[in-house]
């Protein structure tokens, strides 16, 4: 058999294919070693055939042989060379088959030419129709380690700064790059996409390198084993690792743990694709005159699914976590908590967040059309407490509304698509959730602020506090009919007052603007305090309107119980 794997410079897709996965496919099939898959790397055989017309255009090239040379050659050549380069890894791969050997056949489907500056593809779709590939197969890694083993190689990025750089310089330098990195990626899974579908509609799979390896391996070899794709809550649990509060904290790591132990239950039995493999949304902030603000500095990743021995990811050479954007931020953040008004620091913080926010908008951009891909290349998909602690995950349901288009359209056929466990406790804290957003906006509106304008505290706490459910309580329920004087105590107790927006306050003062203040919470907050209360999740919709396909459980289950759930069901299905 023969498959294509693709990926950008800096993935380590050899590493992960000659150091993890090929021995574990030797170890898994019991085969010896004139048995095993061999890798055939096309980039590797056009490197040797541009390096004398490397030579030719620049005698003093002392690297003729280099991808980087290769990059800088006129588009037309690189396009034979590419045919050519082909020709010979195909030969390779014949070779490999026919001694009854596997071929891994790799390349990078997009390139950035140095010349021009532009993304090109010099894939001859014609040449790879004759491999008749299984699959094609698109390797990706968390962006700042692809970016760290491209700055070890040093040849496709390296520091261009002096050896002064301040701080901001070195920090806008990383942001910049980690950006080529990520625009590289993309077009990188979107032409592998393309030949994928043009090679007669071979399948195209997106896998992080910190899979374990049996994950791919049953991708490739156990193809009768369901693929599924797990969603659970990620930054709600990270939320509350961010907590002052132990308990909360604590909270927040048992829910880590569980989710760690239903997905490893979850992939004794399925082909598990796994979203936290890749972890790059989880910037620090701080607070610059009340407001969140995002920094160049990560906080702890999700715990990798398996130790790192048996998943397909290399650790890049030079990799030092905490350092992801060449600087140390911490000094600096932590003075400015101190001290929040020198002029020094908060400029510091200000020149890094514009660059800051943009990478991280581009990030979350990716999050989602990765994540909707690996819904796609799903035959099912489980969701484990999706409104957990009454918080909606977001993710979770941008996720299962596109498993919900894709049954729509007849993508997908399997009944059941999709098993949710989501607890009862967890269902009646959902108002929770909704009153935060409710208030969240009006905190942004301004409609909430502290009684005194230098309370900066006020509004972080009574955010906290609505989220973990507090108001609910204090509320009770939409038709309480207490629930404005409740609600008007609770904010005072937070020492935060209610204004009334501009366009209802007029000139009003005084005694004239309390009696429109409260008309106004009568007439305008109550009714959508008491529709948050009302309002049914998502969950509860599309269960109702796809009810054999999604199935709800509300019980509380151990991660064994929840695979075996997810495991009853899909097998239910298959018959």
């Amino acid at each position: 058999m023969r498959f294509l794997f693709t990926g950008i410079p800096g993935t380590g897709v050899r590493g992960s294919l000659q150091e993890k996965f090929i021995p574990y496919v030797r170890k898994e099939l019991s085969l010896e070693e004139q048995q095993e898959p061999v890798l055939c790397e096309l980039e590797e055989e056009l490197q040797t055939l541009a390096a004398p017309y490397v030579k030719q255009l620049n005698p003093e090239n002392s690297e003729p042989g280099s991808i980087v040379s290769a990059l800088i050659l006129p588009k037309p050549l690189l396009a034979r060379l590419w045919t050519e380069a082909h020709e010979k890894v195909l030969a390779e791969a014949e070779a490999a088959n026919n001694a009854g050997r596997d071929a891994y056949i790799t390349f990078h489907a997009c390139w950035f030419h140095l010349g021009t500056a532009e993304y090109m593809s010099m894939v001859n779709l014609s040449s790879l129709l004759a491999h008749k590939p299984k699959s094609v197969i698109t390797l990706i890694d968390d962006v700042y380690e692809t970016r760290s083993r491209l700055l070890h190689d040093g040849r496709l990025l390296a520091d261009e700064l002096p050896s002064d750089a301040t701080l901001v310089d070195r920090a806008q330098q990383a942001i910049r790059q980690l950006q080529q990195v990520l625009d590289w990626r993309r077009h990188e899974i979107a032409t592998s996409e393309f030949i994928a579908y043009s090679l007669a509609e071979r399948k195209h799979f997106l896998l992080s390198v910190k899979h374990p390896c049996d994950t791919l391996f049953k991708l490739l070899y156990k193809t009768d084993i369901p693929r599924v794709y797990f969603s659970h809550p990620i930054s709600e649990p990270r939320r509350l690792l961010n907590r002052t509060e132990t308990a909360r904290q604590d909270e927040g790591r048992t829910c880590i743990n569980a989710v760690q132990q239903v997905s490893g239950s979850l992939r004794e039995s399925f082909t598990l694709f796994e979203p936290t493999t890749i972890d790059e949304l989880r910037f620090s902030q701080t607070f610059v005159e009340a407001r969140p603000v995002k920094v160049p500095m990560l906080s702890k990743r999700w715990p990798l699914p398996a130790v790192e021995r048996e998943l397909l990811w290399v650790r890049p050479q030079g990799y030092t976590e905490g350092r992801e954007f060449d600087v140390d931020l911490r000094p600096i953040l932590e003075q400015f908590k101190r001290n929040p008004q020198k002029r020094k620091l908060k400029q510091i913080i200000k020149e890094l967040a514009e660059p800051t926010r943009t990478l991280y908008d581009e990030l979350e951009y990716q999050v989602n059309a990765r994540d909707h891909k690996l819904v796609e290349q799903s035959d099912g998909l489980c969701a484990f407490r999706p409104l957990y602690r009454g918080n909606n995950s977001r993710g979770v349901q941008e996720e299962l509304e596109h498993l919900e288009k894709l049954v729509k359209v007849g993508y997908i056929t399997r009944t059941p698509v999709c098993v949710i466990n989501c607890p009862k406790a967890d269902r009646e804290l959902y108002p929770s959730w909704e009153l935060g957003e409710l208030f969240e906006a009006w905190i942004e509106q301004g409609i909430i602020q502290p009684e005194q304008t230098s309370d900066k505290k006020a509004i972080r706490t009574f955010r906290n506090w609505i989220r973990d459910g507090e108001l609910q309580k204090v509320l009770h329920c939409a038709d309480n009919p207490s629930l404005l004087p409740a609600l008007r105590s609770a904010v005072r107790q937070h020492k935060l007052r209610f204004l009334l927006p501009p366009e209802a306050r007029g000139s009003a003062l005084g005694g004239a603007y309390t009696k429109k203040l409260t008309e106004w919470l009568e007439t305008k907050v109550k009714p959508q305090v008491q529709r948050a209360f009302r309002v049914p999740s998502y969950l509860e919709k599309i269960v109702q309107r796809h009810n054999k396909l999604f199935v709800l459980d509300e019980q509380e289950l151990s991660d064994v119980q929840f695979a075996a759930l997810v495991r009853g069901r899909f097998k239910k299905a298959e018959t």
